[in-house]
């Protein structure tokens, strides 16, 4: 099988669990497939590892394809967690950064870029967060008010004030939580920003029995634009948070992951 593990600036990071593993960047536009070495510790099998592209472009402005790229890696076993990066220039992982004690496994849903900060989620109660300029990797507690809910239903995404923000679903309600920051620059604390009801907005039935154990799921939120896509029983809905938009898509019978794929000519 091939995964995708993220999408960002016009190219595709794959990973193949063929044989001891195989890493991959695909540019699409180009036509070209690059193959990446093995990343450190990548044949121990008791850590979980997932991966982001980073465009290596020599100005600011964002979803601009460029063909260049650096992949991060970041890895979550039982003592830390560590970051490396590779550079197809160098042909060499670089150490990064390293996180102690190791406080939840990484997740293999893509990594969310805000302000040169990489954002991973987890499989429990917290994100990774990265600072590859300063070389940092730490843990950001998610609020306690969403510690029960489904992980796959909580998503990274970039918020109203610019900074890193959750976009939660509990049952059929829709929550955004903004994070505030301390005076220097370190994570604080959460404050919910949006409460909203799906079911009344997208006109969902909440009196039909749901077969899937979650009624609305999160599938992704874009990293270019304030807009998100969710799957209920009537089907596939686009969200622009923006200005509460929506479009609907299909019906939707089977689980998938999106990738959101957009890019601008460099």
């Amino acid at each position: 099988k091939i995964y995708v593990l993220g999408c960002r600036d016009g190219m595709v990071l794959l990973h193949s669990n063929v044989s001891s593993g195989y890493i991959s960047v695909w540019d699409p536009i180009r036509q070209v497939l690059t193959a990446i070495p093995e990343p450190p510790l990548w044949r121990n099998h008791t850590i979980e590892s997932s991966g982001s592209i980073l465009c290596s472009r020599n100005n600011s402005e964002p979803f601009t394809h460029c063909g260049k790229f650096s992949v991060v890696w970041i890895t979550t076993k039982r003592y830390d967690a560590q970051a490396h990066i590779y550079s197809p220039d160098s042909k060499e992982w670089e150490f990064l950064a390293r996180s102690t004690p190791m406080l939840s496994e990484i997740d293999r849903r893509p990594a969310t870029l805000i302000g040169g900060i990489l954002y991973w989620p987890t499989k429990s109660r917290y994100i990774i967060e990265l600072d590859h300029a300063k070389k940092a990797l730490k843990y950001i507690q998610c609020p306690h008010e969403t510690h029960d809910i489904f992980m796959l239903n909580i998503h990274i995404f970039k918020g109203h004030n610019g900074d890193v923000a959750l976009a939660v679903i509990r049952d059929f309600t829709l929550q955004t939580w903004a994070s505030t920051r301390s005076s220097t620059g370190d994570h604080e604390s959460w404050t919910c920003h949006i409460n909203f009801e799906l079911d009344t907005f997208l006109g969902l039935d909440t009196s039909f029995p749901y077969n899937w154990k979650h009624a609305v799921r999160l599938l992704c939120v874009f990293e270019d634009k304030n807009e998100l896509v969710v799957r209920a029983k009537e089907g596939v809905f686009q969200l622009d948070m923006s200005n509460w938009q929506w479009r609907k898509y299909n019906s939707a019978r089977r689980w998938c992951t999106l990738h959101p794929y957009s890019v601008r000519p460099g």
